[in-house]
């Protein structure tokens, strides 16, 4: 009975090591990168280059930040003007705005453990007029569902940073955004109400 006892115990003991293991192993996958979000205003931007779709684009100003929280050193690959194609947010239609490149290619950034970087955009909300040329218009990202106790997210959204760390020259940059690792940062409120101060 004794050595029944002990190897029922020893069986328990080995299946909680090898599920604490896997569990820790997750949570270091997980949290390889670490991706923070913040709205730090809201108005529009006029682009002087020319020509531009769009030269006055109104929407929230965004500071988003890409942290190496890994032991190893992490390459990562974004296009030089067109950076936000790394980007995508969890609310349809809502996304950071690019006005146009004159000279756009693949950048390499190698982050060391514990490093940043930060990306500084606008989001901006697409919406589509009723004209007869149905023209788009970008405008600051509004919330339509009101918030509640049983919908405490409403309002809210999450950018998503797609991590390339092998760039391949012979394949087209966007094919290999499709298949790269997103990685979701912290729900931001876009109930932003004023360009000076805010609570935290």
């Amino acid at each position: 009975m004794h050595w029944l006892l002990t190897r029922h115990l020893l069986a328990s003991f080995s299946f909680f090591t090898l599920f604490s293991a896997s569990k820790i192993k997750a949570q270091v996958a997980q949290s390889e990168l670490l991706i923070t979000a913040e709205i730090t205003g809201a108005g529009a931007i006029i682009y002087q280059q020319s020509p531009v779709i769009n030269s006055n684009v109104s929407g929230f100003f965004v500071k988003l930040v890409v942290k190496n929280n890994s032991q190893l050193e992490k390459s990562l690959w974004f296009m030089n003007c067109s950076w936000q194609e790394n980007w995508v947010t969890d609310r349809a239609a809502t996304f950071l705005y690019n006005g146009g490149c004159t000279r756009n290619f693949p950048k390499k950034t190698v982050l060391k453990p514990q490093e940043s970087i930060a990306f500084y955009g606008i989001l901006v909300q697409a919406v589509q007029k009723e004209t007869r040329k149905k023209e788009i218009t970008y405008v600051i990202p509004i919330s339509t569902v009101q918030r509640s106790i049983s919908n405490p997210l409403a309002g809210k959204m999450k950018f998503g940073f797609k991590e390339i760390n092998n760039y391949e020259p012979d394949k087209p940059f966007s094919e290999q955004l499709l298949e790269a690792k997103t990685w979701w940062s912290n729900s931001i409120d876009l109930d932003f109400t004023n360009n000076s101060f805010h609570k935290q």
